[in-house]
């Protein structure tokens, strides 16, 4: 009867090899699963129209901007655009954007954009640091520096500097300015 309850010590070893081998497997398949995460491509033909919110440049805030919904917060201009060689340029460029590896990183963006779709009543939404940080719908993705030029060039440039002051910074900018001569 003792022999009947008692387990050998081979089956415990065969036991133990089993199950170290179906954690591997577990593990081997989630990893291979979360290294090849792949957003979906916006297809060119599909978009009505895209929205920038902006914030002012070199704007420092107590806590870094990581949501939508704090982006509003800060967001200074409105532009959006219907010119269809602008949206190919620009949507060229998020397609051609790659995952990051590590997702863990602090998100403080200055530049917020909606992707109007004609074929879904829906936006998909990308945010952007000033310098550094791309996320497409709530995935970090890697910074691509013709995307930020592009984006300057897009919403910055075409202002002048003092479009971005407040009130107290164009006073102390006029100040300056006539101190020099």
């Amino acid at each position: 009867m003792k022999q009947f309850f008692t387990i050998s010590k081979k089956s415990k070893i065969i036991n133990a090899v089993f199950l170290w081998s179906i954690s591997f497997f577990c593990f081997t398949l989630l990893l291979v699963s979360c290294s090849q995460t792949k957003f979906s491509e916006i297809d060119l033909n599909d978009i009505d129209y895209v929205i920038f919110l902006t914030a002012p440049k070199y704007v420092e805030t107590m806590v870094p901007v990581s949501s939508t919904k704090e982006f509003y917060r800060v967001s200074r201009d409105t532009v959006t655009i219907y010119d269809k060689t602008i949206i190919k340029r620009y949507i060229s460029l998020i397609n051609q954007l790659s995952p990051r590896r590590d997702q863990n990183m602090v998100r403080d963006y200055r530049i917020a954009s909606f992707i109007h779709s004609l074929s879904q009543d829906n936006y998909r939404i990308v945010l952007f640091g000033e310098f550094f940080g791309t996320e497409y719908e709530g995935l970090l993705m890697d910074d691509d520096p013709k995307l930020f030029t592009f984006l300057d060039s897009l919403l910055y440039a075409p202002y002048p500097i003092t479009h971005w002051m407040t009130d107290d910074e164009l006073y102390i900018y006029n100040y300056s300015l006539q101190e020099e001569n």
